[in-house]
């Protein structure tokens, strides 16, 4: 089974691993002559079990060996306010505190400014590394891929220029695309349309139909509050994704616009 390890959210120096095979990128475009080919995607080095492909160096996908897209990066994108980042890749800057009561912890997020999205991805100096900068050019953060052993990919992601230490990864989504896993998860085995929080805390008496914080909170649980939480997936595309991270990590999987972040 490859393996692959997405850059959890926030960036003091998490790894991310993916665990497939080599990827596959290619752009098909069909027209008259007035109608200008796409530019063809460039390949990136990440590992020789994986491909990467960077287009218009704007888009970052990784493939498998065997050319099946693992995970499909979205193009930049601006991030209004109060929207999830559905974008290739952003950075934020905020802090972040906990409410305790009973074991049960309730975070409360203060923006000190909005998310800023990397408008173009740079090879950075040596093998695979990739500097992601915004339109000034000003680095937002820095992601280096090794394959530690074969259909293991890893991604190490620290941070840029700019005080921002919150960090996203958009990729796109297929209709037929589905996710496990997350650890002791109680309401749901499939994932797909859920925003899933892993951190440790209380499951609580009883289950919320989301993971809103309201009423006696630190008694009723929400959705996804676990003990026993493991940030990470099994895909349908045949990888495992894993945030290595102290942190708090949110996947949200598959929007309405069909993306995942």
């Amino acid at each position: 089974m490859p393996r692959l390890l997405p850059s959890p959210r926030r960036l003091p120096s998490p790894r991310a691993r993916l665990l497939a095979p080599a990827l596959l990128a290619g752009l098909a475009a069909c027209g008259g002559e007035s109608t200008p080919s796409a530019p063809a995607p460039v390949p990136f080095p990440v590992g020789k079990g994986f491909t990467a492909s960077l287009v218009e160096q704007s888009r970052l996908i990784l493939s498998s060996k065997d050319g099946r897209v693992l995970l499909d990066g979205l193009p930049p994108a601006a991030v209004a306010e109060g929207d999830p980042p559905l974008t290739g890749f952003a950075v934020r800057d905020l802090t972040t505190q906990f409410e305790m009561q009973f074991g049960s912890f309730r975070p409360i997020d203060t923006a000190k400014g909005p998310w800023r999205p990397a408008q173009k991805l740079v090879a950075g100096a040596g093998s695979g590394a990739l500097d992601l900068q915004d339109a000034a050019g000003a680095v937002l953060a820095h992601l280096h891929f090794t394959e530690p052993e074969s259909g293991h990919l890893a991604v190490e992601i620290t941070p840029g220029d700019g005080p921002e230490r919150r960090f996203s990864w958009g990729f796109a989504c297929a209709k037929t695309d589905h996710f496990a896993g997350f650890g002791a998860q109680s309401l749901d085995v499939d994932h797909r349309g859920q925003t899933v929080p892993t951190w440790v805390q209380e499951q609580g008496v009883g289950k919320s139909d989301d993971d809103n914080y309201s009423g006696v909170w630190f008694l009723t649980g929400t959705r996804h509050a676990s003990q026993i939480p493991i940030p990470q997936y099994l895909s349908s595309r045949g990888y495992i994704l894993t945030a290595e991270n102290d942190l708090r990590s949110i996947f949200a999987l598959c929007s309405e616009s069909e993306s995942a972040a």
